[in-house]
């Protein structure tokens, strides 16, 4: 989330692995993955030489969906920071039950 939320904030901007491992206090490895998870998700392109990645999303929903959620962060930032680091078993649904887009809207 707070990968995403850099990314989109500085676009057009190039990240490498490790340069956001270094922004977010995370391994390179970790940054890495995530990177690769947003990639495969349609929110970023690839450099050609493999390098960085830029946030580029794939499709018009896709963005809008990111910066609904770039609003929402950050005017409840507290609330989802507190989310995000909890050790509930369910977090995850449950930030995405916070949510819950639909198409029609």
């Amino acid at each position: 989330m707070e990968a995403l939320m850099l990314l989109c904030s500085t676009a057009p901007a190039r990240w490498s692995a490790l340069e956001l491992a270094q922004r977010l206090y995370v391994t390179p490895s970790s940054a890495s993955a995530v990177l690769a998870d947003l990639d495969l998700a349609g929110m970023l392109s690839r450099e050609s030489d493999g390098a960085g990645y830029i946030y580029a999303p794939r499709a018009a929903a896709l963005a809008s969906v990111v910066e609904q959620l770039s609003i929402f962060y950050s005017s409840h930032l507290v609330e989802i920071t507190v989310l995000i680091h909890s050790r509930l078993d369910r977090k995850a649904q449950q930030f995405a039950d916070a949510f819950d887009f639909r198409k029609d809207s």
